[in-house]
């Protein structure tokens, strides 16, 4: 090993890092864990329902590019970024900021928020798939030749098919107006109450412990969209709704609204800043490759998106032939494409039962492994801020899980109302799309501009034992906060300028003002949180315009643009050199033989 008569210095591959401020941590059992837990929670339901509208929307295959471009400089940094944060740090999101800088908890509380907000309406959907799922074992499906009643529940005219009607009358029992909220309906109530149970029995000991869970959940979604494609691919009509989901429309490239749209569906489908990400990966070795990890799972989630979109527009293809209509005619997003439009699309199909088993059994086990995360990212915090409800330390996550759980029951209940339909939508429209974007943006400003680009570059190096690329540099300090800058902006614009409305039966309808006040309530309520706890931790703040922005020189900048040579290693005298809160005691070096 060392030889005394060569003192020159040898980095090896896999260095001794400073022990973790939390040795009890838990941990995952093993990388594919982790992995298929990162997967299961980043592939969703809107891979299945808003993408391929998405796709629709902005001119088909012109949209693949923007969403692959956008996938580079937005997505997968912000993947990256969160996964090294949790790694390092070893504590969920608002531990890991607080040590970023003590004014920043707030980062980690909003998130925490944001992730509440979006898990009480998120398992709503979960409640609605168990009905549609446990509906569908039936010789005949029940909305096959389904009879609008009358009086309708909203008072007017039933729709303009038997799916919808069944949607709305019998799953919703929707009135006619988010005003008129009714009574609470026992049949979404006790599905909700399933959904809740069966989320709390899985997570009763957190994730790590729920190895097989995660194997089923994550892997049968798969299972069904290779089965849907090739079913699909083979239907008469298939080509006409592959042509209309590829059939590229360049003129729209040169549309912000496209890359809008691209940039938005990145935050939604990868979803960095609810806190998930931080929590999955602080339970990881902290020698764990996060690069090659977030490079592996950011390319499986949006080639499942990919791939979705084939088989959605190959079904919707033959139910647009079979009607005669064309295809951006029967195209729908969210709700709308998992309970209207392919119930519709299913009855087509020969042996329609066992594909609508199939389908609605794939959008609960994406629900359910979505939701896991969520659960997972607020237990974290909770841990973080030292809460506890048992004095056991062996039943503290159970019973975190269990309020948590309970808690978010019966928020949800609000959805279970005749009005529960039109309040999912105002959840949905506000509660994450603005909060997200500046949670994500305050993270990056965190990190490159207030902790330091180059010592958490130097904290990723150690953990990896392999040299950081420039590209990640330029990213996570110039490119990326750039980009989600500007969708911030336009967004917020987007939301004043444009009046907001929610589908009814009888079509669109603009939100009351009260209602519109009530959804950016629920926006300020997780955002106001960031300067909130700075104001807070007012006395703990020293700032320095110097130290900010003293780095944004022409000679710093061309340093960053500067790519290592190939092949060149983690130099641990530069690290200890630039950041001073190493010690040489943390880098382990050896001499030349």
């Amino acid at each position: 090993m060392t030889d005394a008569k060569d003192e020159s210095i040898n980095v090896v591959t896999h260095p001794t890092l400073p022990p973790s401020d939390h040795p009890e941590r838990e941990h995952w059992g093993s990388r594919s864990q982790f992995l298929l837990s990162c997967i299961g929670y980043a592939v969703g339901l809107g891979n299945v329902w808003r993408f391929p509208y998405l796709c629709f929307k902005n001119g088909g295959g012109t949209f693949l590019i923007a969403y692959t471009i956008m996938l580079f400089i937005e997505g997968i940094p912000l993947f990256f970024l969160e996964l090294s944060l949790g790694q390092w740090f070893q504590q969920g999101a608002f531990g890991t900021f607080r040590k970023i800088h003590p004014a920043f908890g707030g980062i980690g509380l909003a998130s925490g928020v944001c992730t509440f907000l979006v898990g009480v309406y998120y398992q709503v959907i979960i409640g609605w798939g168990i009905f549609y799922f446990f509906s569908s074992w039936q010789k005949t499906l029940p909305w096959d030749g389904y009879q609008c009643p009358s009086p309708t529940t909203w008072g007017g005219n039933c729709t303009a098919t038997q799916e919808a009607d069944f949607w709305y009358s019998e799953v919703q029992y929707a009135s006619s107006s988010i005003e008129e909220t009714g009574s609470l309906q026992w049949r979404p109530t006790m599905c909700l109450l399933t959904a809740w149970i069966v989320l709390g029995v899985c997570m009763l000991k957190g994730i790590q412990h729920a190895k097989y869970v995660v194997f089923i959940t994550a892997t049968f979604p798969y299972v069904v969209l290779v089965l849907l494609f090739f079913r699909g691919v083979t239907l008469e009509g298939a080509r006409d709704g592959l042509e209309f989901y590829l059939k590229p429309d360049f003129t729209k490239l040169g549309k912000s609204q496209v890359w809008l749209d691209a940039g938005g569906q990145i935050l939604y489908s990868l979803s960095p800043g609810f806190g998930t990400l931080i929590a999955y990966s602080s339970y990881n070795n902290r020698h764990n490759d996060t690069l090659r990890d977030a490079l592996t799972v950011s390319l499986i989630n949006c080639g499942t998106s990919v791939f979705a979109g084939f088989a959605m527009f190959s079904i919707l293809g033959h139910m647009a032939f079979v009607k005669g209509v064309k295809v951006e005619d029967v195209i729908e997003s969210g709700p709308g494409l998992a309970f209207i439009a392919y119930p519709e699309a299913v009855l087509e199909i020969p042996g329609s039962i066992v594909w609508a088993i199939l389908f609605f059994a794939m959008l609960l086990m994406l629900g359910l492994d979505s939701q896991f995360g969520t659960v997972e990212a607020v237990i974290a915090i909770m841990d973080d801020l030292g809460i506890e409800f048992v004095s056991n330390p062996r039943w503290q996550k159970t019973a975190r899980t269990v309020l948590f759980c309970t808690v978010s029951f019966l928020v949800g209940l609000l959805f279970c109302t005749n009005s529960g339909l039109y309040f999912f939508q105002l959840f949905d429209a506000y509660s994450a799309a603005l909060p997200l974007l500046f949670i994500t943006l305050c993270e990056l400003i965190a990190v490159s501009w207030v902790y330091g680009i180059d010592l958490f570059v130097g904290h990723v190096e150690l953990m990896t034992g392999r040299v950081i690329s420039r590209w990640w540099w330029w990213t996570w300090k110039w490119v990326t906060p750039t980009m989600i800058s500007f969708i911030l902006i336009w967004s917020f614009v987007t939301a004043i300028m444009e009046e907001a409305t929610y589908s009814t039966p009888t079509g669109p309808k603009p939100y009351p003002p009260g209602y519109v006040l009530l959804g950016w309530c629920l926006i300020l309520s997780s955002t106001l949180l960031i300067p909130g706890y700075a104001f807070y931790k007012r006395e703990s703040i020293t700032f320095s315009w110097s130290s900010c922005f003293g780095a944004m020189n022409i000679a710093r900048i061309k340093q960053e643009l500067t790519p290592p040579k190939r092949g060149q290693k983690t130099d641990p005298a530069r690290l200890i050199t630039s950041n001073p809160s190493f010690s040489e005691g943390e880098v382990e070096m050896e001499s030349k033989a």
